[in-house]
């Protein structure tokens, strides 16, 4: 019998932090640091964790990891709109938002990411069964398809299904899968010289202005890619020490694992309230947000703990 595959904290951590500063991100709301490297490396995870499984059964992961997701997340987002315009609530204009969130839309706030990231992975799918056995012609076909995204997406008013995102998603995707094929052990010199190299790389990115995927801003495209990818290499490799600390690693571990409670959260608060109308600080507001956030996560998750374990003695 296979033992069962061991959770990679260091990816835990890595996803906690970037969930984090995404939310610190949307009450700065100028953060080229933050934006350079956030999104690219949630994208770059999933394809680290690509598989070459049916196209049926791959589809089905998704929809159940993403689109799924999606609906709940854009329900949620609606109830409290409703909410909010209870005493002055225009019906057309409601209408409006959920045709736009079916046809994946710009809908509501971070709903773009989901929709980006399940077209992405499914062109990624098709591109892998196409070319992977012959690199030039696979090379190619990502450049094309980055190109073609990057240069026709702010062009293009409607942005049906975040198709434009999507592409430029898909050469992101492919890091990560070509980074767990091809990734070995390096003598401690050269790893030495690859994070100095991905830093400077990154360093003048963010000089630059970076990449904000959900606005299309690609600056210098394509060193703001190159840059995103530099980034978040360097930040991975930061986190592998930093979740050696003990108490900082539980704690963004544990925002790890919620990442997508965390980005209903933040959705809500982007979408319908804005925290920035709370004061002038930043800080404080930054940190009371992370502070009320992890609160609700800790005890969403009691609870959830709490129901489970109630079935479990009743199903005995």
């Amino acid at each position: 019998m296979s033992e069962p595959t061991k959770r990679n904290t260091v990816i835990d951590f890595a996803k906690g932090l970037a969930i984090v500063l995404m939310l610190a991100d949307h009450i700065i709301k100028t953060g080229s640091f933050i934006t350079s490297f956030h999104m690219p490396l949630f994208i770059i995870l999933s394809g680290y964790f690509f598989k070459n499984i049916p196209f049926k059964e791959y589809l089905l992961k998704k929809v159940k990891s993403l689109l799924i997701p999606y609906a709940i997340l854009n329900i949620i987002a609606l109830i409290f709109v409703i909410i909010r315009d209870r005493n002055n609530f225009d019906i057309l204009e409601f209408v409006e938002k959920i045709k736009r969130i079916l046809l994946g839309c710009d809908g509501l706030s971070l709903g773009w990411f989901l929709i980006a990231l399940f077209l992405a992975s499914i062109i990624y799918w098709v591109i892998y069964k196409i070319a992977w056995n012959h690199k030039i012609l696979y090379a190619a076909i990502l450049i094309v398809l980055m190109v073609v995204g990057w240069y026709f997406g702010p062009k293009i008013e409607n942005h049906y299904y975040q198709w434009d995102v999507a592409l430029v998603c898909v050469g992101f995707f492919a890091v990560g899968h070509l980074y767990k094929e091809y990734a070995r052990e390096l003598p401690t010199w050269a790893k030495i010289l690859i994070i100095a190299i991905s830093t400077g790389i990154w360093v003048i990115d963010i000089l630059n202005g970076g990449i904000v995927l959900s606005l299309r801003i690609y600056h210098l495209f394509p060193l703001c890619v190159i840059g995103a990818i530099a980034g978040t290499y360097v930040v991975l490799k930061a986190c592998k020490y930093l979740d050696r600390i003990p108490v900082v690693n539980t704690y963004f571990r544990f925002m790890g694992k919620n990442t997508l409670l965390l980005m209903y959260m933040g959705n809500v608060t982007v979408t319908v309230y804005d925290w920035n109308a709370l004061g002038d600080n930043l800080l404080i507001l930054i940190v009371s947000q992370i502070v009320l956030f992890s609160v609700i996560v800790w005890l969403y998750n009691l609870a959830k703990t709490f129901l489970l374990n109630r079935l479990k003695r009743k199903s005995v």
